[in-house]
């Protein structure tokens, strides 16, 4: 597994085998080993997003029949707790997918002491490359929306 480790670290393939969690000879180390639900256990508490910004609505009616609606948003979101993973109590199972160095999960491309302060405790992980930036749930920046009605009189038609 070591060597797996390495070369998906350098880039070569996705061992995807390894988290099948319906195979009883793959270790994906659970938290608790003799669960039934073997590999589906969600260890992380999530972190805390902060926002501030402002917005505006337009709301023109120049007749009876027409309304137009104009609105703008500015918003500044920043992660300022990035959560954090329990301690797992089996330092042996330095495979698990929260150690996993791909650029999308586990280490998200961070070397181990770059993510955790003590690579044998999960509960240690720094958020590598999290903390400060914005939100993760893609909140746009800016936005703007402009839509206008129109209710046609029964004389017109």
């Amino acid at each position: 597994m070591d060597r797996v480790y390495a070369n998906v670290g350098a880039g070569q393939g996705w061992p995807g085998w390894f988290f099948n969690i319906d195979d009883p000879n793959v270790n994906i180390a659970t938290m608790d080993r003799a669960s039934p639900d073997r590999g589906t256990y969600q260890a992380w508490t999530s972190g805390d997003d902060e926002s501030e910004g402002w917005d505006a609505q337009i709301l023109w009616a120049p007749s009876n029949n027409l309304q137009v609606i104009a609105t703008f948003s500015q918003l500044e979101r920043r992660t300022v707790n990035v959560g954090s993973f329990p301690k797992y109590p089996y330092s042996q199972d330095r495979w698990a997918n929260w150690y996993f160095p791909d650029g999308a999960w586990g280490l998200s491309g961070y070397s181990l002491a770059q993510a955790y302060a003590d690579p044998t405790d999960t509960s240690t992980w720094q958020g590598a490359g999290y903390l400060g930036k914005g939100s993760d749930d893609d909140t746009p920046k800016l936005t703007a929306t402009f839509c206008s009605t129109y209710v046609f009189s029964n004389d017109s038609l």
